[in-house]
């Protein structure tokens, strides 16, 4: 085995990464940017939020435009934003990195240039175009730019409940929606996510919606600096400082919501659980709450059991 070889097998899969990102043109500062964005997306989308529909993740490059002019380009042309929207001023003349849209399964490890691509946002903020990997961004690129915009947060990621709901109980499986609502009820009642934002509906594929996300998201930012909203039953967004804060704090909800599925659904959709049995749930998802949250869970002093309906708290 020749010595570079050996060098290559040698680094880590994030230093391989940024390695492949610095042989694109990216630089040594950009490139582990990159590489940190590459992993998050592996990450999402081996969980349980699926590439497409069901995930996506934007990311708002530093530095100056000088800094990308040695991008290997393979751009089809620019391209205008659907719905005649137009971006903010801060995000003109930008570059950002954003999963693309109608990718296959599985390809986030592997295949960088189907998963994702660079775009350059237009002077005007009318149009983007692509310079690297995949020729489309997702729809939900709107939402990812408001949050990020109104947040002054770098880093965007949306999960969908649905999905999620569906993994759950079994992929493949039909999503059984009252299930779905009542976990989402009692994931919204509590007080431990009083913390995040929630809109009723969603429309993620609509600039007007990508609005009222991005001043929800900067209403409930959070001094640690990362925001979340829930969008009804239809999914939630994280916009955070960095790519793998935005992932941990993806992973927060998906465990939290997922014990109150679990709850709902374990006993035959029944309306009461025993505290040992969500004691028991708390640990299996290993959810950190504090202690002032577990007493707001586990309040049952009459009746010796925990019901999600906010009139029994």
């Amino acid at each position: 085995m020749n010595e570079m070889l050996q060098q290559y097998l040698a680094l880590s899969q994030h230093e391989r990464a940024s390695l492949y990102w610095e042989f694109q043109g990216m630089g040594k500062q950009l490139a582990p940017e990159i590489a940190d964005f590459q992993h998050t997306c592996a990450k999402m989308f081996g969980s349980t939020f699926n590439p497409g529909n069901s995930g996506n993740a934007a990311l708002l490059l530093s530095g100056s435009p000088e800094a990308y002019k040695q991008m290997k380009r393979d751009s089809p042309g620019k391209k205008e934003f659907a719905h005649g929207y137009l971006t903010p001023d801060s995000f003109r003349g930008r570059f950002m990195v954003c999963t693309s849209a109608k990718q296959p399964l599985g390809i986030a490890d592997y295949d960088p240039r189907r998963l994702m691509g660079v775009y350059e946002i237009s002077e005007g903020g009318r149009t983007y175009e692509p310079l690297w990997g995949a020729p489309q961004a997702t729809s939900e690129i709107f939402c990812h730019i408001e949050q990020m915009g109104q947040t002054e947060l770098p880093a965007s990621g949306h999960g969908h409940l649905c999905e999620l709901s569906a993994t759950m109980q079994g992929r493949g499986t039909r999503v059984d929606v009252k299930s779905l609502n009542d976990s989402l009820a009692c994931f919204l009642e509590v007080d431990y996510v009083k913390q995040y934002g929630y809109l009723e509906e969603a429309a993620p594929g609509n600039p007007a919606f990508g609005r009222h996300l991005g001043a929800e998201a900067k209403r409930v930012k959070q001094p640690e600096g990362f925001a979340v909203v829930v969008w009804g039953t239809h999914g939630f967004s994280v916009v955070a400082e960095n790519p793998l804060m935005m992932w941990s704090k993806m992973e927060e909800v998906r465990r939290q919501f997922q014990i109150t599925h679990a709850a709902q659904t374990a006993f035959g959709g029944i309306d009461t659980v025993r505290p040992d049995t969500l004691r028991g749930l708390v640990e299996v998802f290993g959810i950190p709450f504090e202690q002032k949250q577990l007493d707001v869970i586990l309040s049952s002093s009459k009746t010796g059991s925990f019901s999600w309906r906010s009139e029994d708290q």
